[in-house]
């Protein structure tokens, strides 16, 4: 992986989140909890481009993914491991990418999603995984595993953390209420 990375010398940003299960979301803020007691201090990312890219309010941008994901079909895959969908503004891209989402099985648990994005804003060789805290979006807070960010970070030399290619990136942000 890291020789793909460093070949291509690609920008990207990283976001490796739990899935959305409560057990998984249960465990993963003890363990947030337990960096926050280690003088880690948890710094969520805040959404910056709700408002903007879509509904900022969380009752709107509920009917607007109800409005989105009722106009595609439903052929759900069971062997899925990858999904590439479109990341503007939901005015433009919005359709398309819940068909996107639309072929993962909800009812399937997923241990980690690996969410991976362009950088429009910062320059850098690798990928910068968010390893600070958690995402936020008007729907809630999305769990992100930490603690495999921070491995990925110390293992491989692809992969940085830089909070500068996060904060105001929009790439992975728009994906996230799709997965909520």
């Amino acid at each position: 992986m890291n020789r793909l990375f460093m070949t291509l010398n690609l920008l990207f940003v990283v976001l490796l989140i739990l899935a959305l299960s409560e057990s998984t979301c249960h465990s993963q803020t003890k363990k947030n909890e337990s960096m926050a007691s280690t003088n880690q201090e948890l710094i969520n990312r805040k959404a910056v481009v709700s408002g903007q890219f879509y509904p900022g309010s969380p009752a709107e941008l509920s009917r607007e993914m109800d409005k989105l994901f009722m106009g595609g079909s439903k052929d759900v895959s069971d062997q899925i491991i990858a999904l590439i969908a479109p990341h503007a503004g939901y005015v433009f891209s919005g359709a398309v990418a819940a068909k996107s989402f639309m072929q993962i099985d909800r009812d399937k648990e997923f241990e980690n999603i690996f969410l991976i994005g362009s950088s429009h804003h910062v320059s850098f060789d690798g990928a910068s995984i968010y390893s600070r805290g958690n995402f936020e979006t008007p729907l809630g807070v999305v769990p992100v595993n930490i603690e495999l960010a921070e491995h990925l970070i110390d293992e491989f030399s692809c992969f940085s953390s830089r909070t500068d290619a996060h904060q105001y990136e929009h790439s992975l942000e728009v994906q996230l209420p799709f997965l909520q």
